[in-house]
């Protein structure tokens, strides 16, 4: 089965010491390396360096390419206590800052270390990610997910506020990136969804003024019959920490959220689908999302190109099309 995408993995800089390769083939999208399974390469923890390679473009369609994408996650500093850094654990791998490197030239091999990005995660992954970024008979048009969410704010807005007269809107949406995670009741391991995160007002008993909260929704979009599909499978929510009230707070917010959550499915999600499949004239392949909002810099940069980001600011979802 041909490689669509392929890394190799050295435990030193400059392509040396122990080796791993890694390889996207036909049909599948991510090559996922979770942080339980980074001890088990040969590397193990002692990633250093790359050589992420692009396959040959398919013969007879001129610039029908394919695009190599390698996304390294690592631990992030928490703080510097005397001169020594504490981190604060990545839990699933996919998490927090990271460094992505894409090779958009067919047939070639781009060799780079670790230590020369920032953040510098020489020896420090997590979890890495090896991505086929271009299906070949496609054109690849990112989307900013923060965009397409702040389009539908006023509806966002409204549907929370009619949840109750103790409930409104605070703040947000933030959107981020939450990606194969293991064990979770709602979520598949090998998907990755768009975060969408509202800050709420909670209105307590008088006199007792306002608790801050949150709801945070988790997107799938998936691609079907030549449009785009969604639906928030999983949601969370927080509420601030209050004496003599803290249960009759929580209990209004598992109400909130359930509520919020039937919303934004069947009442925001439905136009704002209509609004992207208009754009996407049902010609819409498959979709895939990447962590940070790459919009403005994915044209940018000649055959390769590094992206740092982290997983909370932002998503970019890449529609491709059928030529």
């Amino acid at each position: 089965m041909p490689a669509n995408a392929t890394a190799a993995l050295y435990s030193l800089p400059g392509q040396k010491g122990k080796t791993d390769v890694l390889y996207v083939s036909d049909g599948q999208r991510y090559r996922v390396v979770r942080r339980a399974e980074i001890g088990k390469l040969n590397v193990g923890k002692s990633l250093s360096s790359v050589s992420l390679y692009a396959a040959p473009g398919a013969p007879g369609l001129g610039n029908d390419m394919t695009v190599s994408r390698f996304i390294v996650f690592g631990d992030q500093v928490w703080m510097n206590l005397f001169g020594t850094s504490i981190y604060y654990p990545n839990p699933h791998g996919f998490a927090g800052r990271f460094v992505q490197l894409t090779n958009r030239l067919d047939d070639t091999r781009w060799d780079a270390n670790l230590g020369s990005f920032s953040p510098n995660l020489d020896n420090k992954a997590t979890g890495v990610i090896l991505v086929d970024g271009h299906r070949r008979g496609t054109a690849s048009l990112p989307y900013s997910m923060h965009a397409i969410i702040a389009a539908n704010q006023p509806a966002i807005v409204a549907q929370i506020n009619s949840i109750s007269d103790r409930v409104s809107y605070r703040s947000g949406p933030s959107v981020g990136w939450t990606a194969f995670v293991p064990k979770d009741k709602y979520l598949e391991p090998d998907r990755a969804y768009t975060s969408i995160s509202i800050g709420l007002w909670i209105d307590l008993p008088d006199p007792m003024g306002k608790l801050k909260a949150s709801v945070t929704y988790y997107l799938a979009l998936w691609a079907g019959n030549g449009a785009l599909h969604g639906w928030v499978k999983k949601y969370s929510w927080w509420r601030e920490g209050v004496p003599l009230v803290g249960e009759w707070a929580s209990a209004l917010m598992r109400l909130a959220a359930e509520l919020s959550w039937w919303k934004v499915n069947h009442e925001v999600l439905p136009p704002m689908l209509a609004t992207l499949n208009a754009k996407l004239s049902g010609h819409l392949v498959d979709v895939y999302t990447l962590p940070g909002d790459q919009v403005a810099s994915w044209f940018s940069g000649g055959w390769n190109s590094a992206f740092s980001g982290s997983s909370i600011d932002g998503v970019t979802a890449v529609f491709e099309l059928k030529t």
